[in-house]
């Protein structure tokens, strides 16, 4: 009898407890459903990673078909995320702190007499600002530029048909490794490369041309200011991008990944972005006037120090121009070494070469695993310039008005400085950059 009444006493237990269980869940509140007239929330598009793209991938020798791009599109312009709030103790805490120390640095580096030139730009540059000659054709407008991101480490040279390039610009990445920008406006020119992660500089120089941004993958910081930069773009490292990269087979990764104009201007056409714009400003270009020449230097050439915000310029990218007469143009050597184009052979060089002093700023945007600071050059406002054309040598200022407006380049006399038919190169260098001049 005891064990029959302990066994119902248990039966009566569990029915309680089935009782109270579904009267709680009859109670619970209803999961919340999205507010009249919008959508429930999706999760956010995986962004473009610096991940490699995976084998098998042909070799530089091979030219590849155009492809049929069928996967989602890699997004052009997208919000950036909310950042999360950051602890006193937080790694980006202490690169915050880093960089206010090489910020520090910096501007005690500045030479005085770099001061001095800097603020004599305001006299200089008219208070009317004028026009560049927009880039167009019969039809009224003209191929979309294309800016890629060039990789200029030493295992990644020699570059492909970078002298291709109708301009490259140059600056110190991190560290006191650089890299290019290169500003393609032909069609295709073949193989172009290696092609590595984008910068904040990036941005600055698409923005100038009305480009698109080709680059392989950039850090989280880069890629939220990319988001909101208001640019098109094109990112390797997404699935979707895969059929357009390839990877040279005799270099290693990350410094091999290359692809072609053409193929990158068809996937982009084929999301949305435009192949053709109204026009983009170029250049003004002709010949020298007669008295711009009298007030030139002459100069054989020049030597840009490039180095790290922290320490002394690196050896292997010391970028310097030789005036070569028979060629009318400035033979460029890098490391001491001649800078070839891996396609052609060819010494690489430039007709017009520019070395634009720019302030830059060091961010907490950590962009590598040895926490390597990015940079960010202050491409907005006015500074000194120098030129180098005909073998001769100028101090002028440039201006830029606007985060969507072209840099504009003045000569000693005021006026916008004629640029040759040929390459034109651009160094971007800090104030604290040693530049050399060669004599005549």
């Amino acid at each position: 009898m005891t064990r029959h009444r302990a066994r119902r006493s248990r039966y009566t237990l569990l029915l309680a407890g089935v009782l109270v269980l579904t009267l709680l869940a009859a109670c619970a509140p209803p999961a919340a459903a999205p507010a009249h007239g919008q959508p429930a929330a999706a999760p956010r598009e995986a962004t473009a990673s610096v991940t490699p793209s995976p084998e098998p991938l042909p070799t530089a020798t091979d030219e590849p078909a155009v492809p049929t791009p069928t996967e989602p599109p890699t997004p052009v312009v997208e919000p950036s995320p909310t950042a999360a709030p950051v602890s006193a103790a937080s790694p980006a805490s202490a690169a915050a702190a880093r960089a206010a120390a090489l910020n520090a640095r910096l501007a005690a580096a500045v030479p005085a007499e770099g001061a001095a030139a800097a603020a004599a730009c305001a006299a200089l540059i008219p208070s009317i600002l004028p026009s560049l000659p927009g880039r167009t054709d019969l039809s009224g407008s003209t191929l979309r530029p294309i800016v890629v991101q060039i990789d200029n480490a030493v295992p990644a040279r020699p570059q492909l048909h970078l002298a291709e390039a109708d301009a490259v610009y140059e600056y110190v990445a991190e560290g006191g490794v650089t890299r290019f920008s290169a500003l393609f406006t032909k069609e295709d020119v073949g193989i172009v490369g290696p092609v590595r992660s984008a910068r904040l500089i990036s941005i600055e120089i698409a923005r100038q041309f009305d480009a698109l941004l080709l680059y392989h993958g950039a850090s989280t910081g880069v890629q939220s200011h990319i988001w909101n930069g208001g640019i098109a773009f094109v990112s390797f490292g997404d699935p979707a991008t895969a059929p357009l990269e390839m990877r040279l087979r005799n270099r290693p990764a990350p410094h091999n990944s290359v692809t072609t104009l053409r193929q990158v201007r068809d996937f982009a056409a084929a999301r949305g972005v435009s192949p053709r714009v109204p026009s983009w400003p170029d250049f003004p270009r002709g010949d020298m006037p007669e008295s711009l020449t009298r007030s030139g230097t002459p100069a054989a050439g020049a030597a840009v120090g490039f180095g790290s915000p922290d320490g002394a310029p690196w050896p292997d990218y010391r970028a310097e121009f030789q005036y070569v007469p028979e060629q009318h143009r400035y033979v460029r050597s890098i490391g001491g070494v001649p800078h070839v184009d891996g396609a052609t052979g060819t010494q690489l060089g430039a007709e017009t070469v520019v070395i634009q002093v720019a302030p830059v700023v060091v961010t907490d945007i950590v962009e590598d695993v040895l926490g390597s600071l990015s940079l960010d050059y202050q491409m907005e406002g006015q500074g000194v310039a120098y030129f180098l054309r005909d073998g001769l040598r100028w101090q002028g200022c440039w201006k830029r008005a606007g985060a969507f407006e072209p840099t504009l380049f003045f000569g000693p006399d005021g006026r916008l400085f004629p640029f040759g038919a040929g390459q034109v190169w651009i160094a971007v260098a800090s104030p604290s950059t040693p530049i050399r001049w060669v004599g005549a």
